[in-house]
């Protein structure tokens, strides 16, 4: 019979939920920020996060597509004379 860690009665064994402790690790992170830098610049750091993602969306998705650079303006546009 191998050893198992002890449970009480009437308990279940605790169990491990990564979600739960993403979430009170972000709400750790979030508040020493706002104790940081002052809950003024929360909409600032917001937008700067929300390019940041946006702009990792449509390189990943360029990536996957085999799409050229959406900054690249002359990419199908005929040679000029």
């Amino acid at each position: 019979m191998p050893d198992a860690a002890p449970v009480l009665r009437g308990s279940s064994p605790v169990e491990y939920h990564p979600r739960v402790d993403t979430l009170v690790i972000l709400l750790i992170v979030l508040v020493i920020v706002v104790v940081w830098r002052g809950p003024k610049t929360l909409p600032q750091i917001g937008s700067m996060l929300g390019r940041g993602v946006k702009a990792a969306r449509e390189e990943a998705k360029g990536i996957r597509g085999g799409e050229s650079d959406p900054g690249d303006t002359d990419a199908g546009d005929p040679p000029s004379r």
